[in-house]
């Protein structure tokens, strides 16, 4: 459905404006295809109930300080992943792709955060 990938590496910077830094060579990956990476602290128009997407009208709000929505996105669709915050710090959730061969966001994919050092990669943020 060409989602592009999630980056094998993030950080996460939640007290700084809400940015999600990724390795620069992910989001220079596809040539003229660029990809972005995004990180919401707000309460999305949507919500997943019984295997699906459904949508949802809600006013602005903050997400409670122990889930994340992160979205990955390339030339044509976006990867939307909506995490949780467990009690050893990882995050884990669901990963969807919501366009016209998806409308409801199936199939749901599994997706895990999980800590770990970043090394020296090279990171950015998108622009």
């Amino acid at each position: 459905m060409l989602v592009p990938p999630p980056p094998d590496l993030v950080r996460l910077d939640t007290i700084n404006g809400g940015q999600l830094e990724v390795p620069t060579a992910w989001l220079e990956g596809q040539g003229l295809n660029t990809r972005s990476a995004l990180l919401r602290q707000s309460r999305p128009g949507w919500r997943i109930q019984d295997g699906t997407v459904q949508l949802e009208r809600v006013a602005f709000s903050l997400l409670p300080p122990d889930s994340l929505v992160l979205s990955f996105s390339g030339g044509v669709a976006s990867l939307t992943a909506v995490l949780g915050a467990d009690s050893t710090g990882n995050w884990h959730g669901w990963a969807f792709s919501v366009n016209s061969a998806s409308p409801r966001g199936e199939p749901l994919v599994p997706m895990r955060l999980i800590r770990r050092d970043c090394g020296r990669t090279p990171l950015g943020i998108s622009r």
